[in-house]
C-alpha cells in the first residue's frame, strides 16, 4: 500500500500506525517475551481489519481493493480462515491430531 497508493494511506493512516509501521519487523524488533508477540500479532491483525475496512468505504480510489497485497490480506484475514487457524492452532497445542490430519471429532457437523 506505500508503494502504490501512498498519498491515500498517508491521508488514512492512523496516527499509531506511522510508529508501528515505520519500519519492517524483522528478528530484533518483535517483542522477546511470547505474551507480548501475540499482543502484537493481535494488533497487527486488527490494524489489517481497519484498513481492509477504510479501503471497502472507499468511493473514490476503488481500484485500491484489486491491489494484489489487499487480495491476499483479505483472504488472511477472513472470519473463517481465523476460526480455522485458531482450531488448529487449539488442537496443536492440546497434542490432538496434527496440521495437516485434526480428528473428526474436532469438526462438528451440523452443530
Amino acid at each position: 500500500m506505500a508503494t502504490v497508493a501512498a498519498n491515500w494511506l498517508g491521508a488514512h493512516a492512523p496516527i499509531p500506525w506511522y510508529e508501528r509501521y515505520a519500519r519492517r519487523f524483522e528478528e530484533d524488533r518483535l517483542p522477546p517475551k511470547k505474551e507480548d508477540r501475540y499482543t502484537l500479532a493481535e494488533q497487527i491483525g486488527a490494524d489489517g481489519l481497519q484498513l481492509l475496512q477504510l479501503i471497502d468505504r472507499e468511493k473514490e480510489w476503488t481500484w485500491l481493493r484489486e491491489i494484489p497485497a489487499v487480495q491476499i490480506d483479505r483472504a488472511r484475514l477472513d472470519p473463517a480462515v481465523l476460526c480455522l487457524r485458531s482450531l488448529l492452532t487449539t488442537t496443536l497445542a492440546a497434542g490432538r491430531g496434527s496440521a495437516f490430519r485434526p480428528t473428526l471429532d474436532q469438526f462438528p457437523i451440523g452443530s
